[in-house]
């Protein structure tokens, strides 16, 4: 699967499609390539959140035979996890 690398910014626009004001839209930090647009604010940061939730779990995955570095690799999993549904 390819995805859009990097971190993922929201920021408000007007959507191109509808017109409408204070979308949500989701882009790429480096590439500044459109990823997504929302209606809300609780789906925009969870799109936005989707590279670090997915290296997250590739890190528990490949820590999952070493205990302290796997209880590490949760940890950030559980941050990224808030940051994304606060």
């Amino acid at each position: 699967m390819k995805h859009t690398k990097g971190n993922w910014k929201i920021t408000k626009s007007i959507a191109p499609h509808t017109g409408l004001q204070d979308e949500l839209e989701i882009s790429s930090n480096e590439s500044h390539e459109w990823i997504a647009l929302c209606h809300n604010e609780a789906n925009a940061k969870l799109i936005a959140a989707a590279p670090d939730l997915l290296e997250a779990l590739e890190q528990i995955i490949e820590d999952y035979n070493d205990g302290e570095v796997l209880q590490q690799s949760i940890n950030k999993a559980k941050k990224t996890i808030k940051t994304a549904t606060e």
